[in-house]
C-alpha cells in the first residue's frame, strides 16, 4: 500500500523506481538509453525531479512523464531508488496519453520526436492523427520512424499536405506508384517530395496524377530531390520554394507530351 501525500490538489507518493511501469502504446519509442543512463549514474535527489504517473485501477502505477529518468536508474541497476512522484488517479489510458502529448507536445516544454507525439495523439484519438493514419492506411502503407518499402515517415509533412492542400491521399498514390514501379526502399516517401508533390497537385488541379505518376517512374527520387535544391538555389530571391518545385515537376509531367500543362 502506498502511502499518499497530499499538496494542495495534487497527490504524491515515494516509490521504488522498479515498480514504475511503462506503458508502450503512448510512450517514446525513439528511446535514449545514452541519456538515460547517464540520468541514472548522476542521480542527485535534489536534482530528480517529479515524475508524473497514472494508478490505474489493477493497482499498476505507469509513468506519463519521467520516462527517461525512471528507466534510468533501473538501467544503472538503481531501480532499488526511492523516488518521488505525482500520481493521477481516475484517469483513462487515453487521457494518459493526451496528457503526455500536452507535457511533452508542441505546446509543452520538452521536444518529443513528431512520430512519438503522433502515437501519443493515435491513442487519445486526436482528429488530425486519426484522419492522417486513416489516408496512409487507405493507400496500404503504415507511418513509420524511418521510411520503408511500405511506411512513410515524414508524418509532420503528411500533416502539413492534408491541412494546406487537401490531398494527402493523391499525394501518396503518387508516390507509392512511383515506389513500387522503381523497386524502391522508401526514398519516394522523403519529406521534400511529399511537400512538392502535394503542392503541385493543389496548384495544377487539372494534372491527371497517375501521368505524374508515370513521368516520376523514368527517374530516382534523388535525381528529383537534386533538381528541385539546384533549382532553388539557382533562384534564390526571386522565387518561392514552391514555385520553383512546381516548375521542375511541370517540366517532368510535360516532357514528351504535345500538348503542355498550363497553370489554371
Amino acid at each position: 500500500m502506498m502511502k499518499k501525500i497530499k499538496v494542495g490538489k495534487r497527490v504524491f507518493v515515494r516509490v521504488r523506481a522498479e515498480v514504475i511501469l511503462i506503458d508502450g502504446d503512448y510512450q517514446r519509442q525513439c528511446f535514449d538509453e545514452v541519456r538515460a543512463r547517464r540520468i541514472g549514474r548522476e542521480f542527485d535527489p535534489n536534482r530528480f525531479g517529479t515524475p508524473v504517473c497514472s494508478l490505474r485501477s489493477d493497482g499498476g502505477l505507469y509513468a506519463i512523464d519521467g520516462q527517461h529518468r525512471v528507466r534510468g536508474l533501473v538501467l544503472e541497476d538503481l531501480g532499488h531508488k526511492v523516488i518521488e512522484v505525482q500520481v493521477l488517479e481516475g484517469y483513462s489510458v487515453e487521457q494518459e496519453a493526451e496528457l503526455f502529448w500536452q507535457i511533452n507536445g508542441p505546446g509543452g516544454g520538452r521536444k518529443v520526436k513528431a512520430f512519438d507525439n503522433y502515437r501519443a495523439r493515435l491513442v487519445f484519438h486526436e482528429p488530425l492523427a486519426v484522419e492522417v493514419d486513416a489516408i496512409v492506411s487507405a493507400e496500404g502503407l503504415r507511418v513509420a520512424q524511418h521510411p520503408s518499402a511500405h511506411a512513410v515517415g515524414a508524418i509532420g509533412e503528411m500533416e502539413k499536405a492534408h491541412k494546406r492542400n487537401a490531398n494527402l491521399a493523391t499525394t501518396l498514390s503518387v508516390l507509392h506508384s512511383w515506389a513500387k514501379a522503381i523497386g524502391d526502399n522508401g526514398k519516394t516517401y522523403d519529406k521534400l517530395l511529399i511537400r512538392c508533390t502535394s503542392d503541385f497537385l493543389a496548384d495544377y488541379e487539372t494534372a491527371d496524377h497517375q501521368m505524374l505518376a508515370r513521368k516520376l517512374m523514368k527517374l530516382t527520387p534523388d535525381n528529383v530531390k537534386n533538381r528541385i535544391n539546384l533549382e532553388c538555389t539557382a533562384f534564390k530571391g526571386t522565387e518561392t520554394k514552391r514555385q520553383v518545385a512546381n516548375t521542375v515537376l511541370v517540366s517532368i509531367y510535360n516532357a514528351g507530351r504535345g500538348k503542355k500543362l498550363k497553370r489554371a
